[in-house]
């Protein structure tokens, strides 16, 4: 794997700003996140170009574990989740994981 030898940013955004752990998480893709996550050079809160996170992709998409995963890093700021998401939160209606998380 690429990531083991050290010939990838494994945090280098895309275009539209957007990590592989944004799109891990708004896939819900929970061991690729994992391994993200243990990475010391990803940033776990890093705002793409809309201003959102990985932790706001995985609870639009209401992956949980993902959620958890985040929210137990230090690094992760809540209040990114609020701003990028409060039309997106409104819209979906009850989102019970993700509520029983907060």
């Amino acid at each position: 794997m690429l990531l083991r030898r050290g010939e990838v940013n494994p945090d280098k955004p895309e275009n539209e700003g957007r990590t592989p752990l944004s799109y891990a998480a708004a896939d819900g893709k929970e061991e690729v996140a994992k391994m993200l996550l243990g990475r010391g050079e990803v940033d776990p809160d890093k705002l793409d170009n809309e201003g959102r996170t990985p932790l706001s992709y995985a609870a639009k998409y209401r992956y949980g574990e993902v959620v958890k995963m985040l929210l137990a890093r230090e690094e992760v700021n809540v209040i990114h989740l609020l701003r990028a998401h409060h039309r997106d939160v409104a819209h979906h209606g009850n989102h019970w994981k993700i509520k029983c998380i907060f």
